[in-house]
């Protein structure tokens, strides 16, 4: 596995997958997936949000997705990548405004799986509230 980004399809797409939701830019996200994409979310315990949240194909994924985006615009920070032309493993931060409280920061490890037309078929993604800086 390569740790130079840069020199990574697959961190390069996952990298622009991320920052496309978290901006809230559905058709960037949406043209990198995959039609039978499998998702699943494993996140903390957030008042009014599953902890654990799985599906396949391009319409579960946008819906989830589209439903209950939190994310701040503009916050995305990507702390660590790594990865080859098949797969990606990233962390980054990002803030989110909640429903209940001021905005916190997430953390969150990525892994995504690449097809042979460079699309999204797999995406795990392990979150978790963070209070210090990053």
């Amino acid at each position: 596995m390569n740790t130079d980004s840069s020199a990574s399809k697959a961190v390069e797409i996952a990298i622009q997958h991320v920052e496309a939701f978290s901006t809230h830019d559905y058709d960037t996200a949406r043209s990198l997936l995959a039609e039978d994409v499998h998702f699943i979310l494993i996140g903390p315990s957030i008042p009014g949000f599953p902890t654990l949240r799985e599906g396949h194909g391009v319409e579960e994924f946008m819906k989830t997705l589209s439903s209950r985006n939190i994310l701040i615009p503009g916050s995305l920070q990507v702390i660590h990548s790594i990865g080859d032309d098949h797969q990606a493993l990233i962390t980054v931060s990002v803030k989110a405004t909640l429903p209940t409280q001021e905005p916190v920061t997430l953390l969150a490890a990525r892994h995504y799986m690449l097809d042979e037309h460079e699309k999204i078929t797999n995406e795990l993604v392990i979150i978790s509230t963070y209070e210090g800086k990053v």
